[in-house]
C-alpha cells in the first residue's frame, strides 16, 4: 500500500469516527467468525477485527461463554450476538468505545416470552480467529509467535478427528506410531525429528496438567479422545519456558470445553461406519452445562463411547484356520465433569475430574508371510490373543483471581493410571521350527508375557501474570512441583523353557517400583523496544530426582539427578496489523530417568541422565488479499546431544537387554508451511507441509565397534517405522446454499508421507542395530471425502474415509532379527464409510 493511501484510508476512518461520536453505531463489519468461545476471549476477538475501544469490569464477562458471531455482520449486530444470553448489554459512547454492562431487570410481569433461537447458518466461508493459550495467555493465534497447528471443534469435526491417531496422521511434523506389539497401547510420539535417549521429546497436556510417559521415551495410549473438546494446540519448537521439560520438540495441548455461569448449552453425537471386509463403528457422546446459580455456579457434564470394528483376523500358524476374525476390534470410553464457582467478580475456581478407557482386543498388526496385502487378507499369526486395557483419571482443581497487580493462577492435579496387558513372546525367539525363523514347533511352545503398570502423579503449579497483555512490558513468573510413582510387575510364564536361555517350565516374575520428584521455576519478560520489535526473555530452571528398585530377587537399585537452567531469547517484528516476523532461540531438556531391565537379565534399573538441544528457529505469519488468505511459516534448526542412546547385547548376556548409555549427537533441519485461502467465498483451501531431515551428526563406537555412523538418519524407534522427510496435508471445502436455512458442505481431505532414503543403522550389517528384514516406510497417500449438511442446530454427514483403500506395508519389524520372511507389520484401515449426526442445543 502506497503512502498516498495509507493517508487517503486515515482520513476515511478518522472522518467516519468524527461523524459517529455521539452514540452511533460504526458501520463496520466483522470479518472473520468469531467461534463460540469464552467471552473475554470473543470479546479480545471483536475489538481486535473492529479497532472499537471496550470498557468493562473484568469480572461480569469472566466465566461467561459467548455463542460467537459470523462474519458479515455490523459492529453493533456482531456485539449482540456475543453477549446473546449472558445478561449483559452495550451502549455507544462515541463513535470508537463502547461500555459493556449488567442489563437492568425486567419486571417479570412484563418480561417477554423468548424467542426461538437458532445458531446462525454459515452461507458463506471465512478465516476464522483463533483464540489460543500457547503463551498461557488469551491471544490470536496469528499474533502468537510459536510455530502451532491448533485444531478447534469444527475443524476436528470437519476433517474426521476422533483421537490422537488421527491427529498425528494430520499434522505434519509430527510422528504418532503404536508400538508393532503390545495392541498398539504403547506409543511414540515425536516431532521435528527429534528424538531422545530415553527420553520423551513431546510434551502432552490436558489442559494445564502434564501427561507423563510411562517409561522415558514410551507413552501409553493417554491421550483424551476429541469429543467436547474446544481446541488442540500442536506447539511446534521447544515450549520449556512456560511448559516444563520434556517439550524439547514441541508441546500438544487438549483444551476441553468449560463451564458457562450465563448461558445453557447441549450436544448430542453419534456415528454409524462400516469398513470393508471387517467389522462395524459406531459412537455415541452427549455433553451439556449450564448455570446452576447464573454468574456464580456453573457445570459442564460430557459422556463419550466408541466401539471401533477390527480388520486382522487371529489365525493359527500351522494351518492358518481362523481362530478369531477381526480380532483387533476395540472399546473407547470417556466421562468428564466439572465446576466453575465464581464467589466475586475477581475470583474462579474450576474442579474437574476426567475418566478415559482404551481397550483393545488384541494387536492391529499382521504377520506379512501369512498376509496378502493386495487383497486385504491380513492375518495375525500369534499364538496368544494380546489384549490390552488402560484406564486414567485425572482431577483437576484451578484457582485464578485478579489481583491489583497480577493475575495469579493455581493448578493442582492428581493423576492415575493403570494398564494391564498381554504379550506372546512366542516369535521373539528363533525356535528352530520347521516353519521358519521365529515360528514356534508347536503350540505348546506358546509364552504368554503379562504386564501390570500403575502410575500416579500430584503436581502443583502457581503462576503470577501481568494484567495487561497489551502493556508495553508484560511478564509471567511461577513454580511447578511434581511427584512421580510408577510400578511395573512382569510375570512370564509357558508349558516349554528356551533353550540356552532358562529351564522348562517357563515361570519368572519380576517388579520394578520407580519415583521422580520434579521442582521448578520459571520466568518471561517482554519489553517492547519500539513500535513494532519486541524483546522476549525466558529462563527455565529444573531438578529432577529419580529412583528405581526391584522388590523381587535380586534385589537391585538405582538413583540419580539432573538439573540445569533453560534460557530462551525471543524477537518479535510486527511490521504492521497483518505481518508478524519472530527469531527464537531457546534451550530444550527431558529427563529421562530410570529405565527398569527386562525381566530376564540380572542387572540394576538404568538410569539415564538428562537430552538437551538448542533450537533456532525464524518464522513468519501473514494475512494477505485482504484477508481471505492465512500464511504461516517457521525454519528450524535443531542440534542436540544424547540422542543416540541405543541398547543390544554383549557377549555375556545375547539378549538385547545390554543397556549402554554412550552419548550421541545429531541434527535436525527443515520447514513448516501452513496457508489458509478463500478463492471465493464458497471455497476454502487449507494446506500444510513440513520437512524434516534428522541425522546423526558424529559416529559412535564400542569396543570397536560401529553402532552409528554419521550421516545416518535418526530413526525415532529402533525397532520399527521410519520418519517421514515429507509431510503434506491439503484439504479443499466447497460450501453451497440449499435454501432455508440449510447448507451442505463438500470437502475432500489427503494426507502424503514420502519415503526416508535413510540410511539407518538397521541395515547396516556392521551395527549391533543391524535388521535383515528392516525395510523403511514407502512413501503413502489416503484420501478421504465428506459431505455435511447443515439446517439450524442439525449437523448430518456422509464420508468415506480411505476412498482408494490405500494399504501400503508400513511399521515393518522383525522380532527375531534374523534372516526370515516372518515380519510384523500394519497398514491404514481399509475404506471405510459411514454417517454421522450432530444435535446442538
Amino acid at each position: 500500500m502506497t503512502l498516498l493511501r495509507k493517508l487517503l484510508l486515515g482520513f476515511l476512518v478518522g472522518s467516519s469516527v468524527a461523524a459517529l461520536a455521539g452514540g452511533a453505531d460504526p458501520a463496520v463489519m466483522l470479518s472473520a467468525d468469531i467461534a463460540p468461545r469464552p467471552l473475554t476471549e470473543a470479546l479480545a476477538a471483536f475489538g481486535r477485527q473492529t479497532g472499537l475501544q471496550l470498557i468493562y469490569v473484568s469480572g461480569i464477562a469472566e466465566a461467561q461463554h459467548s455463542k460467537g458471531a459470523r462474519a458479515g455482520l455490523t459492529a453493533s449486530a456482531a456485539l449482540t450476538q456475543l453477549l446473546d444470553g449472558t445478561g449483559l448489554t452495550f451502549e455507544f459512547l462515541n463513535g470508537r468505545t463502547v461500555r459493556i454492562f449488567p442489563a437492568p431487570a425486567v419486571p417479570a410481569a412484563v418480561a417477554p416470552l423468548p424467542a426461538p433461537q437458532h445458531a446462525p447458518q454459515r452461507s458463506t466461508f471465512a478465516l476464522e480467529e483463533v483464540i489460543v493459550t500457547a503463551t498461557r495467555r488469551e491471544e490470536a493465534a496469528n499474533r502468537v509467535p510459536i510455530d502451532m497447528v491448533v485444531w478447534t471443534q469444527d475443524a476436528m469435526q470437519a476433517a474426521g478427528v476422533k483421537g490422537m491417531s488421527d491427529l498425528g496422521s494430520l499434522t505434519p511434523a509430527m510422528q504418532f506410531q503404536p508400538s508393532p506389539s503390545i495392541a498398539g497401547g504403547f506409543t511414540y510420539l515425536t516431532m521435528r525429528g527429534v528424538t531422545g535417549r530415553y527420553a520423551c521429546t513431546t510434551g502432552l497436556y490436558l489442559d494445564d496438567t502434564p501427561i507423563p510417559p510411562v517409561l522415558s521415551d514410551i507413552l501409553l495410549y493417554s491421550f483424551p479422545f476429541t469429543f467436547d473438546l474446544d481446541r488442540v494446540e500442536v506447539l511446534r519448537g521447544p515450549q520449556l519456558q512456560l511448559f516444563g521439560e520434556g517439550n524439547e520438540g514441541g508441546a500438544i495441548r487438549f483444551i476441553f470445553n468449560q463451564p458457562s455461569l450465563s448461558t445453557f448449552t447441549a450436544l448430542t453425537t453419534s456415528e454409524f461406519a462400516t469398513t470393508r471386509l471387517a467389522t462395524s463403528s459406531y459412537d455415541l457422546g452427549a455433553a451439556f452445562g449450564g448455570p446452576v446459580i447464573p454468574d456464580t455456579l456453573g457445570f459442564r457434564l460430557s459422556a463419550w463411547a466408541r466401539s471401533e470394528g477390527g480388520y486382522v483376523d487371529r489365525v493359527d500358524p500351522f494351518s492358518q484356520a481362523p481362530v478369531e476374525r477381526n480380532a483387533n476390534h476395540s472399546v473407547s470410553a470417556s466421562l468428564r465433569a466439572a465446576l466453575t464457582l465464581a464467589p466475586s467478580e475477581a475470583v474462579t475456581i474450576t474442579p474437574s475430574l476426567t475418566y478415559t478407557s482404551y481397550k483393545p482386543h488384541d494387536q492391529p498388526h499382521f504377520f506379512t508371510d501369512l498376509s496378502d496385502v493386495s487383497v486385504q487378507r491380513l492375518k495375525n499369526g500369534s499364538l496368544l490373543g494380546q489384549p490390552f486395557d488402560l484406564a486414567f483419571y485425572l482431577g483437576s482443581l484451578k484457582l485464578t483471581t485478579t489481583l491489583s497487580a497480577a493475575r495469579f493462577t493455581a493448578v493442582s492435579s492428581y493423576f492415575e493410571r493403570t494398564a494391564h496387558f498381554l504379550r506372546d513372546d512366542t516369535n521373539v525367539f528363533d525356535w528352530g521350527s520347521p516353519l521358519g525363523a521365529g515360528y514356534p514347533v508347536n503350540h505348546a511352545d506358546a509364552i504368554a508375557d503379562g504386564w501390570a503398570i500403575r502410575q500416579r502423579m500430584f503436581m502443583q503449579e502457581l503462576r503470577l501474570t501481568s494484567p495487561d497483555s497489551s502493556a508495553a512490558s508484560t511478564w509471567d513468573a511461577g513454580a511447578f512441583y511434581s511427584t512421580y510413582h510408577v510400578r511395573w510387575a512382569e510375570h512370564l510364564t509357558g508349558a516349554h523353557g528356551v533353550p540356552g536361555v532358562w529351564p522348562a517350565p517357563t515361570d519368572l516374575e519380576q517388579v520394578a517400583v520407580g519415583a521422580q520428584t520434579r521442582l521448578a521455576t520459571f520466568g518471561q519478560v517482554s519489553l517492547r523496544l519500539t513500535k513494532r520489535l519486541t524483546l522476549s526473555a525466558g529462563v527455565h530452571g529444573e531438578r529432577t530426582r529419580y529412583d528405581a528398585a526391584n522388590e523381587l530377587s535380586p534385589i537391585l537399585s538405582a538413583a540419580g539427578a539432573d538439573s540445569g537452567v533453560m534460557p530462551r531469547v525471543r524477537f518479535i517484528y510486527q511490521a504492521d496489523e497483518h505481518e508478524l516476523f519472530y527469531l527464537t532461540v531457546g534451550k530444550g531438556y527431558g529427563s529421562s530417568g530410570p529405565l527398569n531391565p527386562y525381566l530376564f537379565a540380572n542387572q540394576p534399573p538404568t538410569v539415564f541422565g538428562m537430552d538437551t538441544l538448542w533450537s533456532y528457529e525464524v518464522g513468519a505469519k501473514s494475512t494477505l488479499l485482504d484477508g481471505r488468505m492465512q500464511l504461516a511459516t517457521g525454519l528450524f534448526h535443531i542440534t542436540w546431544i544424547n540422542g543416540a542412546g541405543y541398547h543390544w547385547g554383549t557377549a555375556a548376556d545375547p539378549s538385547p537387554a545390554g543397556i549402554l548409555g554412550s552419548k550421541g549427537a545429531a541434527a535436525s533441519n527443515g520447514f513448516d508451511l501452513s496457508v489458509q485461502m478463500l478463492p471465493s467465498s464458497h471455497v476454502k483451501l487449507d494446506m500444510d507441509v513440513a520437512y524434516t531431515d534428522a541425522r546423526y551428526t558424529r559416529t559412535i563406537t564400542h569396543d570397536g565397534v560401529v553402532i552409528l555412523r554419521e550421516g545416518q538418519a535418526v530413526n525415532p524407534q529402533f525397532d520399527f517405522g521410519s520418519e517421514s522427510p515429507w509431510n503434506l496435508t491439503a484439504s479443499v471445502d466447497y460450501l453451497v446454499e440449499l435454501g432455508h436455512d440449510a447448507t451442505a458442505d463438500f470437502r475432500a481431505q489427503d494426507i502424503f508421507r514420502s519415503q526416508n532414503p535413510g540410511p539407518f543403522a538397521l541395515q547396516d550389517p556392521g551395527s549391533p542395530y543391524y535388521n535383515p528384514g528392516y525395510r523403511p516406510d514407502p512413501a503413502t497417500n489416503l484420501l478421504s471425502l465428506r459431505a455435511s449438511f447443515r439446517w439450524r442446530r442439525y449437523d448430518a454427514a456422509l464420508f468415506v474415509n480411505n476412498a482408494f483403500n490405500s494399504l501400503p506395508t508400513i511399521q515393518r519389524t522383525n522380532p527375531t532379527f534374523v534372516v526370515t520372511p516372518n515380519a510384523i507389520a500394519a497398514t491404514f484401515r481399509p475404506r471405510t464409510i459411514g454417517v454421522s449426526g450432530t444435535w446442538s442445543f
